[in-house]
């Protein structure tokens, strides 16, 4: 997800009742066909699909699963059964179904069993849902010659295609309205908004109010984008008055995508324990509650090793208990829009290298 993603990350404005299709609910031409797959988040798969010439049109969605309609929220959870997918509609005189089956081969991994990257759960599962026999037996046969393409085996799975339960219309061509190109034939490189580069890396660090602490971040040369959220807790996509009563569990955190050419997780570090008082449980200056804890969030072992030299070096620096808990980076749920850079949106500097001094309005 798409960890990390807008608005509210792990959900949006959604609707009671959604649309749903199966082959007999859509209308379809006399050379046209439907198509479904999953290979992770559906963001990018349908913008690699509407770039295919001879697709007329595409929905993600959700199938195969045994919720009646449900909501992305519920499908984040792992316990609908569904997967993310993309359904399309396209005309057979201009692709083949095998052509699809190409594509959908060349946009992801098909040997990571629920997962596509950073993005983990039953949800983001590969699937080949076929609509027919012939499709049924091409994407079979499809499979047995990709395999000659990776090493391990591939976990696809080819089954019938269920109801297709349409996702919120702000899940729709979700990344040509952020700006991607959607235009048939492009080659742009495609990007979800937590794909990560060659030189990138996840960093999330929980250090007080998120404000101040994105804010320092932001400045630092190499961080190439950050967000404000909630994580470590056990609510589903909580809400921020939700943290506030420190029921959920969860922290405020801000995770950082950075350039490792740039700068090291070593010196994210050191900014991190510059920034806040480490020795104080559960608050920072006037802000008291679980969800201000320090903490320490690691995607790798590398992190977690460095993770433990900075906070035993920090302690003997102080000559005190440093109580930071470092712990796996879980699931990051991304704060409301209203709380993302909100010191910048407020009129403070960001620029990199900055020296203004930061001021929480709270």
């Amino acid at each position: 997800m798409c960890g990390a993603m807008l608005a509210r990350g792990l959900v949006g404005p959604l609707r009671a009742v959604r649309g749903y299709s199966t082959a007999a609910t859509v209308s379809l031409q006399p050379d046209e066909e439907l198509a479904t797959f999953a290979a992770g988040c559906f963001w990018g798969v349908q913008l690699h699909f509407q770039r295919q010439n001879g697709v007329v049109d595409s929905q993600v969605g959700y199938i195969n699963g045994i919720t009646l309609n449900p909501s992305y929220t519920q499908v984040c959870t792992g316990n609908t059964g569904h997967a993310e997918a993309v359904q399309l509609k396209f005309n057979r005189a201009i692709v083949s179904y095998e052509e699809l089956l190409e594509k959908f081969w060349s946009i992801h991994d098909p040997t990571t069993l629920n997962q596509q990257k950073n993005d983990i759960g039953t949800q983001y599962r590969s699937g080949i849902y076929y609509h027919n026999d012939q499709q049924l037996a091409l994407a079979t046969a499809s499979k047995q010659q990709a395999q000659s393409r990776f090493a391990r085996p591939i976990v696809t799975e080819i089954v019938p295609a269920q109801t297709f339960y349409l996702a919120e219309d702000y899940h729709q061509r979700y990344l040509e309205k952020g700006g991607q190109c959607a235009r048939t034939g492009s080659t742009v490189p495609i990007r979800c908004y937590d794909t990560l580069l060659p030189n990138e890396q996840l960093a999330t660090f929980a250090a007080g109010c998120f404000w101040s602490v994105q804010l320092n971040f932001q400045r630092l040369d190499g961080v190439v984008n950050s967000h404000v959220g909630y994580t470590s807790g056990t609510t589903v996509n909580p809400s921020y008055k939700e943290v506030c009563t420190g029921n959920t569990g969860h922290a405020e955190a801000v995770q950082i995508k950075y350039d490792e050419s740039k700068i090291s997780y070593k010196e994210l570090l050191d900014k991190f324990f510059e920034i806040h008082d480490p020795t104080l449980l559960n608050r920072q200056k006037e802000d008291v509650g679980t969800q201000y804890r320090s903490g320490i969030y690691y995607h790798n072992e590398e992190q977690r090793e460095l993770a433990e030299e900075a906070k035993k070096q920090k302690a003997e620096e102080l000559k005190t208990e440093v109580v930071t808990e470092i712990l796996p980076a879980s699931t990051f749920y991304h704060a409301e829009d209203y709380h993302q850079k909100y010191l910048e949106k407020g009129g403070q500097c960001a620029r990199v290298g900055s020296k203004n001094a930061i001021r929480c309005y709270g």
